[in-house]
């Protein structure tokens, strides 16, 4: 290979490259082909490292709002329990039975009236949601328990992680008076909702997650079951109903029936009137007539 240089002054003189040039060129490429392979190895690696330290963070939390939950439902179930304590004894004492006031004529006075109780603001109670959604619901029973295993579905694409609290609650009948009970254990408003959407189950999922619930229902009559899915900020995301499925009878036991054996039957008698003996007289009857003449 020949590069011609043109110098202002002095004759033209060729300059010439060796292989060695070319090879070291060459081998420089190679390099730094192979340092940008190792780099995005590299790269890859700490990537996976990074997403599992993520995951594991998050995991984490969730253990922690798991523990958080768990003491949550501990000092529920006390509440609950006084609370219908306290029922119990109030219906227990007796109470008395004030007379009604009645207008006086005379002076004019009228009975107290009752002041109007202020009005529930009603909340809202989106019956689809883009960011989740409940799926695969199973019921079943066992002995005197309703069991619910559900998913939790996201709903958002592009990796995005769906994050909030679920509350299921159960519509049932009991002694003639409508009934309610969530899982997990939680106080409710009179509308039927959580007073603290936080008591609800925590979920915080990428595909879904599934998830167990359990009722007793001795002496009730299950109607439908009520899904109330809240933000982590306590924003109603979902309210989701399903028919509860009627329990099934037990089935008696089969009975063997057994065929009754045929009874033997008595085999006619026939009377046998006795044979005369060889020399003895035959023996007659006569008969006797029953008129008078």
């Amino acid at each position: 290979m020949e590069i011609l240089m043109v110098r202002k002054s002095g004759p033209v003189q060729p300059i010439r490259l060796g292989s060695w040039i070319i090879g070291l060129f060459i081998m420089l490429l190679l390099v730094m082909m192979l340092a940008l392979a190792g780099g995005g190895y590299l790269f890859l690696q700490q990537s996976k490292v990074l997403a599992e330290f993520g995951e594991g963070i998050n995991l984490l939390m969730l253990r922690v709002e798991r523990l958080e939950y768990l003491a949550q439902e501990q000092e529920t179930r006390e509440i609950i329990a006084q609370e219908e304590a306290q029922a119990k004894a109030s219906v227990t004492t007796p109470q008395r039975e004030e007379t009604p006031v009645v207008a006086s004529l005379e002076t004019g006075e009228k009975p107290p009236q009752a002041e109007p109780t202020p009005a529930v603001q009603q909340e809202e109670s989106p019956r689809t949601s883009e960011v989740v959604s409940i799926d695969r619901i199973d019921q079943s029973y066992e002995g005197n328990e309703l069991l619910v295993n559900y998913d939790v579905t996201n709903q958002m694409g592009d990796g995005n992680r769906a994050e909030g609290y679920v509350s299921l609650i159960l519509h049932s009948i009991k002694d003639g008076k409508p009934r309610l009970e969530a899982s997990p254990p939680m106080r409710l408003n009179a509308q039927g909702r959580p007073v603290g959407y936080r008591r609800g189950m925590p979920f915080a999922v990428h595909r879904f997650r599934r998830i167990a619930a359990r009722f007793n229902v001795e002496g009730k009559t299950p109607e439908r079951l009520e899904f109330v899915v809240y933000s982590r900020r306590g924003q109603v995301l979902l309210v989701f109903d399903q028919s509860v499925r009627v329990k099934p009878l037990p089935t008696a036991a089969p009975t063997e029936e057994t065929t009754p054996e045929p009874q033997p039957t008595e085999a006619a008698t026939t009377d046998v009137q006795p044979q005369a003996t060889v020399g003895s007289p035959p023996s007659t009857s006569v008969a006797t007539p029953t008129g008078t003449q």
